[in-house]
């Protein structure tokens, strides 16, 4: 079994660089008081249980300390503390492992590697059997008698017996408990069955009355269909003879016939004359109402014959707006002929030519007048739309009301965001006085704090004199940490 071989504490409170080695079995470190006997003791602990916890470890005026002990076959658990780090380094059989942080599972790797842990005596004592403090008294030899024996227990294995017995035990107990439990039951359910104890008997009645029930229930229905066939008899009976009465009664029923086929003729030609004298008024009513429309449209022919002449305005239109279209036509036909013209003076052919331009005028001429006319007929509509609505006018109306709109809302964007605006700046005016009074508490610790470094002459951890000129560093390091 490998035993530990040394350890070396690196700015490990007021050990700089320190290595100690140990020898096979109980080892005692001794010495005068302040030289660090008990800051081993501390490392050792520190490596095994993560005791003490806190950065109050690092020697004075260092940003690091480590604790690295080593076994006897090459194995070493290295501990290192940085301001931003806490780390644990296992090198075993040439294998190096990293543990970025410390945890209860990273501990017990830790132990486990050592073979150094505390014994579990019970939930309130687990002593450290391997490491003695100062001024403790001696493991066992102090302590109660039931004391030494749990812990003797522990450490040959027979609490695991004790544990096993009192399970045995509790289960035993547990299962006599159910086991009356379910005796007590049995015999109260062998009681309630001494009622039932007729139950056979009266099954047999009650399928005998079952029997004998369904027996009068078939003839019961009998009945009941027999009474509805006499009464269906009964009825036929009363029907027959009320036909007999009634055949006794009709034998001179011919005439009366004859006489309602009669009066249901009579009776179609009232309905058709009566159809007739309707009809006569509704035409009578047209009549009125054709003479009335005639009385009221005395100028109608008047109006047919304007609109004949409109018609007729409207047809010559057309024909000059056509006869304009021609005449453009013409007009760059004329042009191409003058231009033809001007390149050929010298040529015979123009004189042929000279006659056709003349008749092309006598055309422009007739299609001018044409002009004249469509322009006067332009007039007369205009004059006849001097009523109708102005559409440029109502676009533009349109218009303004569509950038009108867009505005008012454009005006409801900008007041959301000045609501807004307000919410953030009553916001920052918080923040701004929150972070005021956090300012005020800060500067109010920096005091305190430096009243009490400029009161303290010795390290609290190593016990050693701190220099003035140190002071405003110590002073400047809790700053930052804070």
């Amino acid at each position: 079994m490998a035993a530990l071989e040394s350890i070396h504490l690196i700015n490990f409170q007021s050990h700089t660089n320190s290595v100690l080695k140990f020898h096979k079995g109980v080892n005692v470190i001794t010495g005068p008081s302040d030289q660090g006997k008990s800051s081993i003791i501390r490392a050792l602990r520190w490596v095994l249980y993560n005791q003490p916890k806190g950065g109050d470890i690092i020697h004075y005026g260092q940003s690091h300390c480590s604790v690295t002990v080593t076994l006897d076959d090459g194995t070493s658990v290295t501990r290192e503390r940085r301001r931003n780090s806490n780390r644990y380094v296992i090198e075993k059989d040439g294998e190096r492992n990293e543990y970025s942080s410390v945890s209860s599972e990273i501990l017990k790797i830790v132990q486990g590697v050592l073979k150094i842990t505390p014994v579990f005596l019970d939930k309130d004592q687990k002593p450290e059997i391997n490491i003695a403090r100062q001024l403790e008294p001696p493991f066992l030899l102090s302590g109660t008698g039931s004391l030494r024996a749990k812990a003797i227990g522990t450490i040959v294995g027979v609490h695991f017996i004790d544990a096993a017995s009192r399970s045995v035990s509790g289960n035993i107990k547990e299962l006599s408990s159910k086991l009356n439990y379910k005796d007590e039951e049995l015999k109260n359910l062998n009681e309630q069955l001494t009622a039932y104890q007729e139950l056979n008997n009266q099954k047999i009645k009650t399928e005998k009355a079952n029997n004998a029930y369904l027996k009068v229930e078939n003839k019961i229905t009998k009945y009941i269909n027999l009474k509805i066939k006499r009464e269906k008899l009964y009825k036929i009976n009363d029907e027959i003879n009320a036909l007999s009465l009634t055949l006794k009664q009709t034998k001179n029923i011919k005439p009366a016939l004859e006489l309602i086929e009669e009066v249901k003729s009579l009776q179609s030609r009232y309905i058709l004359l009566k159809d007739i004298s309707r009809k006569l008024n509704y035409t009578n009513q047209e009549i009125d109402k054709l003479n009335s429309l005639l009385q009221n449209t005395e100028f109608l022919n008047d109006g047919i014959k304007k609109i004949e002449s409109a018609d007729l305005k409207l047809e010559k239109l057309t024909s000059i707006i056509k006869s304009k279209s021609k005449l453009n036509n013409i007009n760059k036909n004329l042009k191409a002929c003058n231009i033809v013209l001007s390149n050929t003076s010298n040529l015979p052919a123009s004189i042929e030519k000279i006659s056709v331009i003349q008749t092309l005028n006598e055309k422009l001429t007739n299609y001018k007048r044409y002009h004249n006319q469509l322009s006067s007929i332009n007039k007369d509509i205009s004059l006849n739309i001097n009523n109708r609505i102005d559409k440029g006018l109502e676009s533009q109306l349109i218009h303004r009301i569509n950038i009108i709109e867009d505005k008012i809302k454009k005006l409801d964007k900008l007041k959301d965001c000045m609501k807004n605006i307000r919410t953030i700046e009553t916001r920052r005016k918080n923040g701004a006085k929150y972070i005021s009074e956090l300012n005020l508490k800060y500067n109010s610790l920096i005091n305190k704090l430096n009243s009490k470094i400029e009161n303290l002459n010795k390290c609290p951890i190593c016990e050693q004199e701190i220099p003035q000129s140190h002071k405003h560093v110590l002073l400047d390091r809790w700053k930052g940490e804070m």
